[in-house]
């Protein structure tokens, strides 16, 4: 408000000059003839700075407005980026630690029927073949489902990698 009121003055000043080489003083009511015109002067100018500063006050919020959205979107964007990378990271780990546990599986099952092939072999060799052959043809059966499995699961994985 303050900030216009030297405009103010000034054009009461202007007024007052104008109206010092227009009307004669010397007349009962010029002062208040001059008072009215100055009156409707500052009035009419005070309303036209009102006007300037509402539309500076508008076009100061519309300023922050924008900013503001600018850097709504800025954090939105990054925490979309940082949210992704926290998900990939998550697969990641997910799937070094599922390759763990499958070479760990895998080299128990490798050895438990390595053992069983030995044992059906050495039941070859000494000679209790119905034994030996039961053994080695349950080991096979074993390893084929053990790999029939591993493959469905293999199957599987590649169904929801490609889905997303």
């Amino acid at each position: 408000m303050f900030r216009f009121f030297p405009g103010l003055i000034l054009i009461q000043a202007i007024a007052i000059a104008m109206m010092m080489f227009v009307v004669d003083i010397s007349q009962p009511l010029a002062w208040f003839k001059v008072g009215g015109v100055l009156a409707v002067i500052t009035l009419t100018v005070s309303f036209w700075f009102d006007a300037l500063a509402k539309q500076l006050g508008k076009d100061a919020v519309a300023t922050l407005n924008q900013q503001y959205a600018k850097e709504r979107e800025r954090i939105k964007v990054n925490a979309e980026r940082e949210k992704s990378r926290v998900v990939q990271a998550s697969e990641k780990k997910h799937a070094r630690e599922a390759a763990k546990v499958q070479s760990r599986a895998n080299m128990k099952v490798g050895a438990s029927l390595s053992g069983a092939v030995g044992f059906g072999v050495l039941m070859l060799i000494t000679e209790f073949i119905t034994l030996g052959m039961l053994t080695l043809f349950t080991a096979g059966g074993a390893m084929s489902g053990y790999l029939l499995r591993g493959k469905q699961m293999n199957q599987r994985q590649l169904k929801v990698i490609n889905h997303k």
